[in-house]
């Protein structure tokens, strides 16, 4: 069985999708003040582990992979037709600081991710936008 979720493209977004990696990609063509173009991502990997353990080993592989990591929020979260697990940091990249929201779902033994970055300074601008992205996720 192939599952290919979907999530609701922003208007003044762009979407791509990757068939080398199967990664799609979201943009926003609007470029804020601090120079950083919003993005998010939607990947997709095989996982037996539980939704409870994915968030764990989520926050583990950010801790290790992003520079000055200070996890905000991890938890799970009830989005309505499917719960998700949530992970939002704050940490350096390319000499600013940014905030990364990752939701990640299990369906049919396959972990899939949500993941949107902002620059700090343009979050309050981007948060109902991510927020957006996540409710609309949909497993079909």
């Amino acid at each position: 069985m192939s599952i290919r979720p979907s999530v609701l493209v922003p208007a003044g977004w762009s979407f791509e999708r990757c068939p080398d990696t199967d990664v799609d990609l979201l943009l926003s063509r609007e470029l804020p003040a601090s120079g950083f173009r919003p993005r998010a991502t939607l990947t997709s990997n095989p996982c037996a582990l539980s939704l409870r353990d994915l968030l764990d080993s989520q926050v583990q592989q950010m801790r290790r992979g992003l520079a000055e990591v200070d996890v905000e929020e991890a938890e799970i979260q009830d989005l309505g037709l499917e719960d998700a697990a949530y992970v939002r940091v704050l940490h350096r990249l390319r000499g600013r600081d940014v905030i990364t929201e990752t939701w990640l779902w299990l369906v049919a033994e396959v972990a899939w991710t949500l993941t949107a970055t902002v620059d700090l300074r343009d979050y309050a601008d981007y948060y109902d936008v991510f927020e957006t992205l996540a409710f609309s996720f949909r497993a079909s």
